[in-house]
């Protein structure tokens, strides 16, 4: 007789501001004893009521959990049959007054018999519906075709309140999905039946004794807007990953976002023997993993130096779009680019090309994080091999300039050299000229650690 199917929104729609889960419980209280027992409606017809202390209009969106109704169907008798399917049916409300079918609940079954106080409470599987939407109470009608007595399935689950008003509709095979119609009115095949004394007028001496549950959030299946299930957050996987600390003194933490809504975002944390080495904030959508960065405090990066390799324990507190949150641990093996025994692995000038201006040129150093206080020292640079300054000359190695330093730890900067009057002559020669930079630098009370990079001068 209908398309009994679960309209499911195919779309993700809006989601509620916080992840808690929250229900609304709204039509009728169920209050009282249902007295009045209608069999007068012989085919489809669907009841909802529409007063404000019983509606039966939904106040958020969600999913229909439960659907409780209070009465019973009174059993014709005599060997008659008692048809006790129904549905449950969301219907959008249309200017003018009309009102459209969006979904009907699969095949429900009441009870027959018991008693009228009695509470029946039915779920709809994945009945989606949307706030301002309306709830009915859908049955079959029930005449079994029998002219002598045409009396319909024998429902007792009114009660009188000349408070509650009540809208109806009966339509042989005309409540389907997809069916918009005017409510109050007996329609045959020709049309209203306007021989009926309800035509045209609710109800407006009784309250349908039913209630509805609507949940979102984590009650609610994500098909239905607001409904968050299948997107519980278990927070940011960490896999144990093994990172090389260099001396920036960075380290790093391997994570993942599996989990939630929308994306993760927090902080990471690195510990070694309980003290936190290092932290940083992150935001990675959903669906990826990805190395984040973590600078090491400069104890930390020490620490790792004179172990060369540590297990670093990683802490995880962070929170997906919708505002739920979890911590979660994990391992990170940090190993040491230079380990050293005393944790100062000493000044780092790496190979570069640099162009004097004047009597001057600058080199680029890094004082390792894991230094205590500032690096200090002096750079000394020479030619590579023998230059020849005059035609037939065997050339000699010349020292080209000289200078002196004091970099803060983890800190990168161009230190001044001022060039001698043999490199001065040198350049004057050549148009390049590759030398060796003699380093030594110290820490705080530390000993002095020799080094050497080469460097090219441009004229």
């Amino acid at each position: 007789m209908r398309n009994w199917f679960i309209a499911a929104l195919t779309a993700l729609l809006i989601l509620p501001a916080a992840a808690a889960a929250d229900t609304a419980t709204f039509g009728s209280s169920l209050q009282g004893t249902p007295t009045i027992l209608d069999d007068s409606h012989l085919a489809d017809t669907l009841f909802f009521n529409v007063s404000p202390q019983n509606s039966h209009k939904s106040p958020i969106s969600g999913q229909i959990l439960e659907i409780r109704v209070k009465g019973a169907i009174v059993p014709k008798g005599r060997g008659k049959q008692d048809l006790n399917l129904f549905h449950t049916q969301v219907l959008r409300a249309n200017a003018g007054g009309t009102y459209t079918v969006d979904s009907s609940s699969q095949d429900l079954f009441f009870p027959v018999g018991g008693s009228a106080d009695e509470v029946h409470t039915f779920r709809p599987s994945t009945q989606c519906i949307k706030e301002g939407q309306y709830v009915d109470f859908n049955h079959i009608g029930g005449w079994d075709g029998d002219m002598n007595d045409g009396r319909g399935t024998r429902y007792q689950i009114w009660k009188r309140d000349a408070t509650s008003v009540m809208n109806w509709y009966e339509h042989s095979d005309g409540t389907n999905n997809g069916t918009t119609f005017t409510p109050n009115q007996q329609v045959l095949p020709t049309g209203p039946n306007l021989s009926n004394p309800q035509n045209g007028r609710p109800y407006t001496d009784r309250e349908l004794m039913m209630q509805v549950v609507v949940g979102n959030g984590f009650d609610a299946s994500n098909l239905c807007e607001g409904g968050l299930q299948g997107y519980e957050y278990e927070g940011v996987e960490v896999r144990n990953t093994t990172f090389t600390v260099y001396d920036d003194g960075i380290g790093g933490v391997r994570i993942g976002c599996l989990s939630g809504r929308g994306f993760c975002e927090g902080t990471a944390r690195l510990s070694v023997d309980g003290a936190e080495i290092g932290s940083a904030p992150f935001k990675i959508d959903r669906n990826v993993t990805t190395n984040l960065d973590i600078p090491l405090s400069s104890n930390g990066a020490r620490l790792v130096n004179q172990r060369g390799q540590v297990d670093a324990e990683v802490s995880v507190d962070s929170r997906d779009e919708v505002g739920s949150s979890k911590s979660t641990t994990g391992v990170s093996t940090l190993k040491a680019a230079r380990p050293s025994q005393s944790g100062f692995s000493g000044l780092v000038v790496k190979a570069q090309s640099t162009k004097p201006a004047g009597n001057a040129f600058n080199i680029t150093a890094t004082c390792p994080r894991a230094a205590l206080g500032l690096c200090t020292g002096k750079v000394s640079v020479q030619t590579q091999k023998r230059v020849p300054l005059r035609r037939g000359s065997r050339g000699s190695v010349f020292r080209m300039a000289t200078g002196t330093f004091a970099i803060e730890p983890g800190k990168s900067v161009r230190v001044p050299l001022k060039l001698t009057s043999s490199g001065k002559k040198v350049l004057k020669k050549l148009k390049s000229v590759v030398t060796i930079a003699s380093i030594t630098s110290a820490e705080q009370g530390g000993q002095p650690i020799s080094s050497r990079s080469k460097v090219t001068l441009k004229r």
